[in-house]
């Protein structure tokens, strides 16, 4: 009974660990991302594996594969600039 017990523990316990974290917008900051959808000025990017919306802080168009730099964090969208 007890080895079964260790055994649900540990299962459970790697699980948790090999879970997929998603990011907080404040850890994204100064993080590099691909543009998903063009930036014009809005639009969404890729970043640590996750979909975000994004604004270009310029204002520019910012096209689709281009790599952009996480300025902040403001109002749900995440301001980006275009390297």
């Amino acid at each position: 009974m007890i080895v079964i017990a260790v055994a649900l523990v540990a299962s459970l316990a790697y699980r948790s660990y090999r879970q997929k974290r998603t990011p907080t917008p404040a850890g994204l900051i100064a993080a590099i991302g691909i543009v998903d959808q063009p930036l014009n000025p809005a639009g969404t990017i890729l970043v640590q594996g996750e979909l975000w919306s994004a604004r270009s802080s310029s204002g520019e168009r910012v096209n689709s594969g281009s790599r952009v730099r996480v300025e902040c964090y403001q109002d749900g969208v995440l301001l980006v600039r275009h390297l």
